[in-house]
């Protein structure tokens, strides 16, 4: 017995259904590479590494939010926690593609850190600071900050009356502040890397905010070569929220509380090199970009 076969379309009855909207978006840092000459590495590879908090390790949470966010660089123990858990961060499992995130509620969500702090008459001679956030309010916001009028801050949305844009706000050892801020504004819902970096011995530009691998922002000679420090007054710092801590877990202002979210933050007592930035920044595309 012999059989035939074919193919027959039948055309359905039932209309497609509509694809659903993107629930979130993934990260668009692509910081520019021109130049670097090496392989990115580990951010504890770099020197001068105080604090790295990853999202996706040493986080202790429950239904309150994040309580203890552990210092991840290896050689301190420089832990951000929160005991109080009115204001806790909460845990967000998947909130950049497959990876977790913080995120702060902006009206009372910050995290004390420990361990490191400025002793009346620190002086920092290099500093580099670099978060990688989100927001899409236009609420004034603080990153991190060990105060503005006594060592430094670095802001999402600054507290300028003009400029509401990104701020890498210092005082020198010699009496002087600087804010620095960038051109526009950030607070646009997608994921930038944000870095504030300062070296008193740079010239001119001893102060510069990078955004996603670029320039924004620089000053000339802003702190004439003095070192980050007023010498007066011992600050302990937050992340999310302004500092003038002479304690730990010590007094918050200015209360521009984060309201957005956080994935990591590194700072570093050291001034990184273009070829060391690239190489972070390429660290940041290679982890965050699936």
């Amino acid at each position: 017995m012999v059989y035939t076969a074919g193919v027959v379309l039948i055309e359905g009855t039932e209309a497609p259904s509509t694809v659903l909207p993107v629930q979130e978006r993934n990260i668009f840092v692509m910081p520019s590479l021109d130049g670097a000459t090496q392989p990115p590495i580990s951010p504890d590879e770099l020197p001068g590494l105080q604090l790295w908090l990853k999202s996706d390790a040493g986080i202790t949470y429950d239904s309150d939010g994040v309580s203890r966010w552990a210092d991840q660089s290896g050689t301190t123990e420089n832990h951000a926690v929160q005991d109080e858990p009115a204001f806790r961060p909460a845990f967000v499992a998947h909130g950049l593609g497959s990876k977790p995130v913080l995120r702060f509620d902006g009206t009372d969500d910050y995290l004390a850190i420990e361990n490191l702090s400025y002793p009346a008459g620190t002086a920092i001679a290099d500093i580099t600071v670099c978060a990688l956030v989100r927001s899409d309010f236009d609420d004034l916001q603080i990153i991190a900050s060990f105060d503005r009028d006594e060592y430094w801050r670095l802001a999402l949305k600054d507290d300028a009356a003009t400029n509401l844009n990104i701020g890498w706000d210092t005082s020198d050892s010699a009496g002087g502040t600087d804010d620095l801020r960038s051109p526009a504004s950030y607070t646009d819902g997608n994921w930038h890397l944000v870095c504030g970096w300062f070296s008193a011995a740079a010239s001119p530009a001893d102060k510069q905010i990078f955004l996603d691998g670029e320039q924004v922002a620089s000053a000339p000679n802003a702190h004439l070569g003095n070192a980050l420090g007023s010498g007066g007054a011992t600050r302990f710092g937050f992340i999310g929220v302004g500092s003038a801590a002479d304690v730990f877990n010590g007094t918050r202002s200015p209360l521009f509380f984060l309201r957005g979210d956080i994935a990591e933050i590194l700072i570093y007592h050291h001034a990184l090199s273009d070829d060391e930035r690239r190489q972070l920044e390429r660290y940041f595309v290679d982890r965050y970009r699936s």
